[in-house]
Order: structure tokens, then sequence, then C-alpha cells
């Protein structure tokens, strides 16, 4: 099936009823305060959170003018069932009449109200986070298996409000050090869009409560920072950075690698210019309280040059593994404070690795493979006498090492082991250590969780097995290109309201849109079933013939119908 179909209206209100009784949304939602405000209306919530799910669905912006018109076109009885009746004009004209621009746009301030102020219920916290997650987890079919493998990054979300000042980027400096790519925000790496010229009002900009400037009439869209595309330089932007959860592969290096849909299981939305490693701590930890089991977690350097407190240390403290990529500023050398280790970009070795294995240059991005292959054999040759992980960490973060000679998958040998000398010399080099002396190739060690926490991970960076790893990594950019371009459409005027909490809403309406599309698809590449078709209804329509337009072909022209051959002319 192609990612791109489009289904009709009845189709988009089969899936979006799927997802909201999966959620289990309206159950906590009708324990607030909504229950008692919305009794007598026209509109009920279920047929509000249906209008607006089945707009995503439909690849439509997410305007209420559009969430209002795909409520007035659902069927009759299908109004009546979910909730949307309307309201007469005049007595005795029946029980269901037009969907009003106006009752729309009550109820979606009515609902987005509550979940942005929270409420008790059960001794369970139900707020706009919450509503995100079961709404997502409600879009993933129960019989597709994924993964225990996620990859996070962040997308821009530009505010529909209009700039009306400009200013000096107010953020502070170890935030500016995690955004985009994780390079600092310079001069050189950030291109502004300033008029020349223009001179900021008197009013403006503003100050909001968290002490940033605010530069347009959206309450909370501040000032950030996108890395630059296809050759197109970064720039400045208005408005929020959504953080998306996405699942990947396992690693390839362990286990088969089966294919998964790209399903986004949690987002977290928040202001531009917010500290990218407290918004990946806040989501992976509410993830886990909520029983996702995250074993691997694939991260763009915007994160992991945060600061270990704000996001190394709580994520491995949750059992997960990071998986990254290194800045520049990150490679090299660095000490461990163990005999005979040295600490290398990622990872620990023995000190008698060769000095030619000491500074290999990273290839240049977009390398070709025919580059990239003979750079990731000098690195694989470097992780021979890399210190490989021998137990999972402990409950204080607490490692066990083991040196490259210990065990039969030794991969080095040195003549201070003699249990590697023993092994194949086949693809293990021979450590130039001298017999008798007190080498580490033998050793287990154990790494404190402050010994480079920015940076450690499994594999060597660089080598082979990273670079396969790392690769997985792209997902979630695949999932940003899906509600943007694919099953969505994300951009500044395809949701015309102000404030984080009605973004949220509207952007997690299409991350299930995409979800649904995506899963829908994999069912198909895989054999397996629709979920949404109904009994003698096809899911998506058969290919119709084109119409034959031409009545002049050769099969016409020199077929039966042809001309029989006339006598010859004769003789003059």
């Amino acid at each position: 099936m192609s990612l791109r179909y489009r289904p009709s209206r009845r189709e988009a209100l089969r899936r979006a009823e799927w997802v909201l009784d999966r959620s289990g949304i309206l159950t906590w939602l009708t324990h607030s305060a909504i229950g008692k405000q919305v009794k007598g209306e026209r509109l009920s919530p279920k047929a509000f959170l249906l209008g607006a799910f089945v707009t995503a669905i439909l690849k439509e912006e997410m305007y209420l003018v559009n969430i209002t018109h795909n409520l007035n076109q659902i069927a009759k009885e299908d109004r009546i069932r979910i909730g949307a009746k309307g309201k007469a004009k005049k007595p005795g004209q029946g029980d269901c009449h037009q969907i009003t621009y106006r009752s729309v746009e009550r109820m979606f301030s009515l609902i987005v109200a509550t979940l942005d102020e929270g409420f008790e219920s059960g001794g369970e916290r139900f707020d706009m986070q919450r509503f995100c997650d079961d709404l997502l987890e409600g879009s993933v079919p129960p019989d597709i298996e994924l993964t225990n493998s996620y990859a996070i990054d962040g997308t821009d979300v530009e505010t529909w409000a209009r700039r009306q000042s400009w200013g000096s980027d107010d953020r502070d400096r170890e935030t500016q050090e995690t955004d985009g790519d994780g390079e600092a925000d310079t001069a050189k790496s950030v291109r502004s869009k300033k008029p020349s010229g223009f001179v900021n009002p008197s009013d403006w900009p503003k100050l909001g409560a968290d002490g940033r400037r605010r530069h347009s009439k959206d309450p909370d869209a501040t000032e950030g920072y996108r890395s630059g595309d296809n050759g197109k330089p970064g720039e400045t932007y208005l408005g929020f950075e959504a953080h998306a959860l996405v699942a990947v592969e396992s690693d390839p290096n362990r286990s088969s690698g089966k294919r998964v849909p790209i399903i986004t299981r949690r987002i977290q939305v928040e202001s531009s210019g917010s500290h990218k490693g407290d918004a990946a701590r806040q989501l992976v930890g509410r993830a886990h309280s909520r029983g996702l089991v995250i074993e691997e977690l694939l991260a763009d350097r915007g994160y992991t040059h945060s600061d270990p407190i704000r996001f190394a240390h709580p994520i491995r403290k949750g059992g997960t593994e990071i998986v990254l990529d290194l800045r520049q500023d990150q490679r090299g050398l660095f000490p461990t404070g163990l005999d005979g280790v040295i600490g290398l970009n990622c990872s620990l070795f023995v000190d008698c690795l060769p000095e030619s294995l000491r500074n290999i240059s990273i290839w240049p991005m977009m390398a070709s493979r025919e580059v990239r292959e003979p750079i990731m054999g000098k690195f694989d040759l470097q992780a021979r006498y890399a210190f490989r992980p021998h137990t999972s960490p402990d409950a204080g973060g607490y490692q066990r090492f083991r040196g490259p000679a210990v065990g039969n998958d030794a991969t080095v040998r040195c003549k201070n082991v003699p249990s590697s000398m023993r092994l194949s010399p086949r693809n293990r080099p021979l450590t130039t250590c001298e017999p008798g002396e007190d080498c580490a190739c033998g050793k287990t060690i154990t790494v404190p969780p402050n010994l480079a926490a920015k940076v450690r991970q499994r594999y060597v960076w660089g080598s082979t097995k990273w670079a396969k790893s790392y690769a997985r990594r792209s997902r979630v950019e695949s999932a940003f290109s899906g509600i943007k371009v694919n099953f969505g459409r994300v951009a500044r005027d395809s949701k015309r309201v102000f404030g984080l909490a009605k973004n949220t809403f509207l952007l997690a309406a299409v991350f299930v849109a995409a979800n649904l599309a995506q899963a829908d698809a994999y069912r198909r590449d895989e054999g397996m079933p629709s979920l949404f078709a109904e009994a003698g209804e096809p899911e998506v329509p058969t290919k119709r013939s084109a119409t034959k337009r031409r009545t002049e072909s050769y099969d016409v022209l020199l077929g039966t119908d042809a001309p029989e051959e006339g006598p010859a002319p004769p003789d003059l």
C-alpha cells in the first residue's frame, strides 16, 4: 500500500474510533470538570475528539473550521451515535443539525484548559502529557511486535503568531551548546532573518514568566534554533520543539534486526530553546513509569552533550543503554585514573594501543560507502584493544569491564595472558606488552558511573558495529517527515492557535494519524489483514484501469479490420 493513501471520511472515522476506544481517554476525561460543564451540549467531547482525529487522518490542516466541516460531513446516523447532533435553529426541526464553529471552538478550549490544568482521579494524575501518552499508545496495533530500542530527537514547530520584535538569543550557555546537532550557536552558525533597518516597537520584546523574551503574541512561543538542511544554513525561529520517542529495530550486532514500523510511542512539546536534556529525561522517565521498557536509547548530540546529571545519569539509572555520536570537542584522549587503561573517544583501551590507531579521523559527512569502509576498518582494528562490558551496571551505576585478552572471545593476544596465546592469531594482533610486566590486557576493571559519563557506550565510536547500531537513529527523522509531509502538514500555517497546550493537542492528533498509516502499511507489507476494513468492504480501492483513448493503434490499423490488398497497378 502506498504510504500516501488517503482514506475516505468513513474509513477515517473508523480509525479514529478504534484509537479512542483503545486509549481509554474518555474513561478518565469524564471524571474531570468537563462532565458537568458539557451537560446538555449538542456536541460531546467524544465527537470533538473524533472530529480532530478524522481531520488529522485525512491529512488536512488542523484548523477548527476543518474539524467543524468534517463533523458535519459525517453520516447522520454516525453523528447521532457519537454525540454530534448540533442545535436546532427552530423548534421541531429534528434531532440532527449542523455543528457550528463556535461550539467546536468552545469544546476545544474547554478540553485543552482541563488537560493543561490537570486533575486527580483515583489516585492518578491526568494532564496533557498523560493525554498524549495514552493517545499514542492507543494507536499502536496490539499484534505488531515492537522492540525495546528507541530513538529520540526533536523537531521545530513554528508558531502561527507573527514576530513582533527581534533580539539577541537569550538562552543560557548550556542550552546553546545542546541545540541543533550539538554545536554551539554562534554568529557563524545561526542565520537571522531580521529585516534590514528593522527597529523594535517600544513595548516589544516582552518578558515571559520564565524570564525569557517573547517576540510574538503567542505567550508560550520562544526563540529557538534549527540546524541547516540540504545546504541551507541554520537559523532562528519562534515557536516550540516537539521531542519524540520512536521505535527502532533491535541492535543488528546482537540480533536479526527484524523490521518494525516507524511508530512514535511518546512525545513532549516544549517552548523552543528549552533544555533538551531535561525534556528527554522527563520523557523517558515518564515512559518508564508507565511500563514502557527502554533497553537502548539512540540520541543525537543535542541531548548527549548535556550535563550528565540532566541526561546521562538518569537515563542509565533506569537501565537504558545510550547509543550516541561524538562532538568534535568530545573526541581524543581523556584520563581514567586506572592503571594500564587509557580513555579515547568514548571507550576504554589498554595502554599498549598502537600510536597509529590513536588519532583516526572520522569520515566526512555524506561520504560514500567506498570512503567510509576503509576508515571504519581502522576503527575496527582500534576496537580490538578496547575493554568490553562484562556485566550490566549495578544499582549504583558501577559496571565491570574485561580486558581484550580475556576469554575465548578475546580480540588480542598478550604474552602475559597465556590463554590468549593459545587462540588463533587470525584477526588477533599480538600486543607489545613485555612478559612479566603489569599490563591490563587480562584484567577485569570496575568503572564508576562518572567516568566518561557523557560519551561511554557499548561499541567503539567509528567502528562498523557502532555505525550499524547508530544508523537506526534515522528512523526518528522519518517520523518527523511523516507528520510534516507524508501523513500530515505540520507547518507554521497548519494550525492557527496560540499557546503550548493547544499546539500540543493538535500535534498529538497528527502523530496518531502517522502511526496509523505506518502501521497499516507495515501490516500489508507483512501480509497481515487490515484492522479497519469491514466485512465485504476493501480497505484500499482496487486500481482502476486507464481509459483507452487511442482508437487507431497498430492493432486496429493492421488487424482484421485492415483493408484487403487490391489488384496490382497495370503495367504502362
